[in-house]
């Protein structure tokens, strides 16, 4: 198996990982209030606009299957969408892991936001080099 096999996998499981995760928190989340529908969703402590985050995890998941499916087609010209996708994927983790680091409850999300993290970070080192 190529590393760019590897990369692939990866990418794509991290998106998939991305967008399955955020569809289950959405269903069982009491922190955030959903009844005013999608657009006015928000989150119940702090009030703020949730749909707009909601988007760029969901984003993020898919541009990472995007890219996955880039590396195995080896399309040289649409590389810039795979390291925008490593790009997103890396504020995503490191981000998150505020949030999973907040409270003891939601430790166990911090291990697959770690690996997007060292995913992409190892992503983007093998991409340069």
């Amino acid at each position: 198996m190529t590393v760019s096999m590897i990369l692939s996998f990866f990418l794509i499981m991290c998106g998939a990982s991305i967008i399955i995760i955020w569809i289950m928190n959405l269903r069982k989340n009491p922190d955030i209030d959903l009844s005013a529908g999608f657009f006015r969703a928000r989150e119940k402590d702090s009030k703020n606009l949730f749909w707009f985050h909601i988007v760029a995890e969901f984003f993020t998941g898919l541009l990472l299957i995007v890219s996955g499916i880039i590396i195995i087609s080896r399309n040289i010209n649409s590389l810039p969408i795979v390291h925008f996708a490593l790009g997103a994927l890396f504020y995503s983790s490191l981000n998150s892991l505020g949030w999973a680091f907040a409270y003891r409850e939601r430790y166990f999300y911090a291990t697959p936001m770690t690996i997007g993290l060292v995913i992409s970070l190892v992503s983007i080192i093998i991409m340069i080099a």
